[in-house]
Order: structure tokens, then sequence, then C-alpha cells
């Protein structure tokens, strides 16, 4: 291998070194719920560029956020089987680098939507991203076992043991967490149900949102009676599942309501 090779896989090395710090897959979920809000406030296709750069924008503060609390969490990442490889455990990148490019990618994206979007937009994108650092990583996630509760069952409850983190279910009873989840799968029907009317949405939106809101709690209350890692892990999945079907139905009922 010629020293021009090395030094290109070196660069895609710390590349995707970066790229990882920012928590892309996390980044997704949290598109896949701003598009469709996009359509639905703008009462149809809000613009093209509109939401490419709210999108891009939103990337990057989220990318920020997430690399900082992977910065705040280097301690307790070494001690967990599943965050072992990530870059700041694994040396690839430096901690005091990793804080550089969180700040500078807040920064980024602070500019880019106030200029692009509004400054109501560029504030919130801050907000939440020093709410998710200082609320949830600083603060909730070291000292309440509250801090999450469909992910925290649907693995890693061993390793959270080990770091010292006190999440639900390292903290709680199996039942007490599993009551919870179904209770918060509950909310999640009634919400989804009361959104239908309360957007003046039609039922291009209300019947898949209701049916996957139902499953999940179908989940939800199979997971109370099976405890089991499978079903746990099925029950986070199918989380997932249910936001992207019902934000997709959402916008799709949307756009064919406002004839785009």
């Amino acid at each position: 291998m010629t020293a021009t090779s090395v030094d290109r896989l070196t660069l895609r090395r710390t590349i995707g070194a970066y790229v990882a710090l920012t928590k892309p897959r996390i980044i997704e979920l949290l598109l896949v719920t701003t598009v469709p809000a996009m359509i639905v406030a703008a009462e149809g296709w809000p613009g093209a560029r509109l939401v490419v750069m709210t999108v891009l924008g939103g990337s990057l503060a989220a990318g920020g956020a997430n690399a900082t609390n992977m910065y705040i969490d280097r301690d307790i990442d070494r001690v967990m089987e599943r965050t072992k490889g990530r870059p700041l455990v694994t040396g690839e990148v430096e901690p005091r680098s990793a804080l550089v490019f969180a700040i500078a990618l807040q920064a980024v994206a602070f500019a880019l939507l106030w200029v692009e979007v509004n400054l109501l937009s560029a504030c919130l994108a801050l907000g939440a991203g020093l709410f998710y650092i200082f609320v949830y990583s600083l603060w909730l996630k070291r000292s309440s076992p509250s801090n999450i509760v469909i992910g925290g069952a649907a693995g890693s409850a061993d390793d959270y043991s080990a770091a010292d983190v006190p999440m639900l279910p390292a903290v709680a009873a199996v039942e007490t967490t599993t009551s919870k989840i179904l209770a918060y799968a509950g909310a999640v029907l009634v919400t989804a149900v009361a959104f239908w009317p309360a957007a003046g949405l039609g039922p291009i939106y209300g019947v898949p949102a209701t049916a996957a809101a139902a499953l999940f709690v179908l989940h939800a209350a199979r997971l109370r009676n099976d405890p089991s890692p499978k079903q746990a892990m099925r029950t986070f999945t199918f989380s997932i599942t249910m936001l992207t079907v019902t934000f997709a139905a959402m916008a799709i009922d949307e756009l064919v309501r406002s004839g785009w």
C-alpha cells in the first residue's frame, strides 16, 4: 500500500469517526418527524428550499448535541459493551476535538437556520440541543430512573448497572418498568387519536396512525406479560415503526387535502 493510499484510508476513518459522533441513526428519526410537521403547519408543501434548509440546519444542530452527549458520556461509554466502540473510547477522536466539533456544528446550525429559515427556528433548535445536553445528559441521565423508558428497556440494563447510570430497568422492578411502558403507550394512542380532529386531518392520517398506535399498545401489553429481552426489543423497534407510519400518514393526508 502506497503512502497516498494510507493517507486516504486514514482520512476516511477520521471522517467516519466524526460522523459517528453525531449519531446519524438518531438524526434520521428526528427528520422523520420534522418534515411532516412542517407540511401540516403550512397546510401543504412549504417549499423545497425551506424544507432542505430546515432539515440541514436541524441535522447539524442534532449532530452537535449528539456529539456533545458523547463527549459527556465518554466515561460511562468505556464500561458498557454496546458503547466501547465509540470514537472517544477507541481514541479515534480526542475529547477536546470532539467538543470543538460539536460546538462548531451548533454554531453553523444556528446561523444557517437564522439566515435561511427564521430566528425562532434557530433559537428552538439551540434550545432543544441545550435541553438535551444539560437536562438529559448532565442531569436526568445520571440521577433519575425516568430518564428514558422504552429505549432503556430494550437494551442494556446490565450495561447501565455497570456504569452506575440509574436507567429505569436497572434500578426498578421489571413489573414497574413494563407497567410504565404500557401506560406511556396508552398515552401515545390517546394523543394520536386526539390529533386527528385537532389538526383537521382526514382518514388518510387517522386510520393508519390509530392502527399503528393501537399495535404499539399491543406490543407494550405483550411486554408486560412477557418481559423478555426479545420482546423488549420488538417493542422498541415497533415504536420507531409507529412514529414513521404516523408522521408519514400525517404528511400524505395534508398534501392530498391541499391538492399538492
